[in-house]
């Protein structure tokens, strides 16, 4: 947790690898990353400093002076309570810094850095069926998956004042502040790398569309060549199962539910907003982040460069009806709790249209364009499309 800790929740940093050799050197984070951290120094020095004439109901002015760091040194402090609410970014476990989504993104590059050099690892093992090339693109998808889950928590988000001392809390100082909207867009666009990988699941036309398909050379035990294909199939179904898993997060009404109550707080002018030091917002960042906006970017990246044929193989076609099943049962869980998930509702009504839409055009220009298979996936997503905007008429 990167705010601080309680006795429960240390802020010992764990070991992490680097996006590149150079930042395994030069960055604080990486080369530290097995020190314990600065609160953690100084909870261990109030709790362990020896003083003969100490009283047990008064503090004692030598600890209170160690007390009193917390506030020159600028630390802060957050507990398992704080991390429990999902809603503040930097009382978040599991996270090394200060600015998540940069983090996120270094994890993304980590990830990649693995499948680049994949191909230094062609040892099979004969008992598992697997080989050293696989098991490390497997753990290159799951660096990615928990890389997007990370970026996606500051959505929402609101970061709390957990300074120890702060008795000048005014207007301009608010002890809740909304992450910046441009600071979530940013985490969208994480999420959107991840959605939009081509790397396994390509398309006809991508450059990656051979690769999982290469024979990589294994030496068995004896010194033999033999060759062994990667297993695309399991690549295939483990990707749809991580974008399963981080649409299901994303998508938690709850947490959509605080992406529109932390946009309520955005609309006021005179509201101020967190981001990380040194971050600045691109040109042109976005001024409100809604429930609207956050379901288009996930639908736009589930269709992400779709064309009539380019996607028509089956996977993809998986993917994109398992965000229309999660949308059909979203749209459900609010019906069932309209007072509480109405807006959700609005929003998700007003997505599926859309997608209604857009499909029903492309398949009526495309006319013989696709083939049979294909059209039967268009009919399908139509068909559980429709069951949302007409559940009676269904």
């Amino acid at each position: 947790m990167n705010t601080g800790s309680s006795s429960s929740v240390m802020d010992y940093v764990g070991p992490v690898i680097a996006p590149t050799p150079l930042k395994q050197k030069s960055t604080l984070v990486f080369p530290d990353g097995h020190t314990v951290g600065a609160y953690d120094r100084l909870a261990i020095e109030y709790g362990y400093t020896s003083i003969d004439d100490e009283k047990p109901t008064e503090q004692h002015s030598t600890v209170r002076s160690i007390a009193d760091k917390l506030k020159t040194s600028n630390l802060v402090f957050a507990t398992d309570d704080d991390a429990s609410f999902n809603t503040d970014p930097l009382a978040r476990r599991y996270d090394m810094t200060d600015d998540p989504i940069s983090y996120a993104q270094d994890r993304i590059l980590v990830s990649e850095r693995m499948r680049a050099n994949v191909d230094k690892y062609s040892k099979w093992y004969p008992n598992d069926g697997s080989s050293a090339s696989s098991l490390l693109l497997m753990s290159a998808l799951r660096v990615q998956l928990r890389a997007a889950e990370n970026a996606a928590y500051p959505l929402g988000g609101r970061v709390l004042d957990h300074h120890y001392y702060n008795s000048d809390v005014t207007e301009s100082n608010s002890i809740v502040k909304p992450v910046h909207p441009g600071y979530q867009e940013q985490a969208l666009s994480v999420m959107r790398s991840f959605l939009e990988d081509e790397y396994w699941m390509p398309s006809s036309t991508s450059v990656n569309n051979m690769f999982l398909d290469q024979h990589v050379m294994y030496l068995n035990p004896y010194g033999l060549g033999m060759e062994y294909g990667l297993d695309v199939s399991l690549f295939y179904k483990q990707y749809e199962q991580s974008i399963n898993t981080l649409l299901l997060s994303v998508t938690d009404p709850n947490k959509l539910i605080r992406i529109h109550q932390t946009n309520m707080m955005l609309l006021r002018k005179e509201i101020i907003t967190w981001s990380p030091n040194q971050w600045t917002p691109k040109m042109g960042a976005a001024k409100t982040m809604s429930i609207e906006d956050v379901l288009r970017t996930l639908s736009d990246s589930i269709w992400y460069g779709w064309s009539y044929n380019k996607w028509s193989s089956r996977s993809r076609w998986t993917i994109i009806n398992n965000w229309v099943a999660r949308l059909s049962t979203l749209y459900e869980e609010c019906i069932a709790k309209p007072s509480a998930y109405f807006q959700v509702q609005i929003d998700v009504l007003t997505i599926v249209k859309e997608m209604t839409r857009n499909l029903t055009s492309a398949y009526h220009e495309n006319g013989d364009g696709g083939t049979n298979e294909m059209y039967s996936f268009v009919n399908t997503t139509l068909k559980n499309l429709d069951k949302i905007i007409n559940p009676v008429h269904n």
